[in-house]
């Protein structure tokens, strides 16, 4: 008996001994990555009309504070600075009555964004617009968006009309790492980056 329980107490030891060295060992590298963590401030996506309604919308500024949800964000494995996020966004309820894709891009980190929207939305007047396969459904949603190896970025969803006269249109988007930062250049605000980039949206 007193033999057994010497044997069980040094079969425990090294196991003892080996969880200590996990334990620094995790201890340490917690300490090393928040060495080099870094806060900023906090930094607003969406650009509204500072909590005041009023004025007319439109895809790249929310005059009148509606709310965005199902929200996706990827941040480009070449380049961390540029970070794509994607939300079902009701700004545009007021113009057309419906949510559509919002897609938002950051060139610096998350620091300030380039809000814009898919093309082919209801009120999309643009060549993008009108040549989009989007065309003619009243809203847009379910996003994800993902940069592949490259640093390309993917957007996709499902366009629909809420009363069910045409099939629901899975969709994707893709934009090249290259010109990233210009998303869809025919809308209004800030080109970051020129020329606009290539873009295709097709039918999944």
């Amino acid at each position: 008996m007193e033999f057994r329980k010497v044997k069980t107490l040094l079969s425990f030891k090294p196991l003892r001994a080996s969880a200590t060295v996990i334990l620094i060992s995790l201890l340490v590298a917690s300490s090393a990555l928040a060495a080099h963590a870094v806060g900023g401030a906090d930094v607003k996506v969406t650009h509204d009309n500072n909590n005041v309604d009023g004025g007319t919308p439109n895809p790249s500024f929310d005059a009148q504070n509606r709310q965005s949800n199902e929200t996706t964000i990827a941040i480009s494995p070449i380049d961390r600075d540029i970070i794509a996020a994607g939300a079902n966004d009701y700004r545009m309820v007021p113009v057309f009555g419906d949510s559509w894709f919002g897609l938002f891009i950051s060139d610096n980190g998350g620091a300030s964004w380039f809000n814009t929207m898919v093309p082919g939305f209801p009120s999309d007047t643009s060549a993008s617009g009108l040549a989009s396969p989007l065309l003619n459904l009243d809203g847009s949603g379910d996003p994800v968006v993902r940069f592949d190896a490259q640093g390309d970025l993917y957007a996709a969803g499902i366009a629909f009309n809420r009363n069910f006269d045409q099939p629901d249109r899975p969709w994707i988007v893709w934009f090249t790492s290259q010109n990233m930062t210009t998303p869809l250049a025919h809308l209004a605000g800030p080109a970051l980056r020129t020329p606009p980039p290539t873009r295709r949206i097709s039918p999944m």
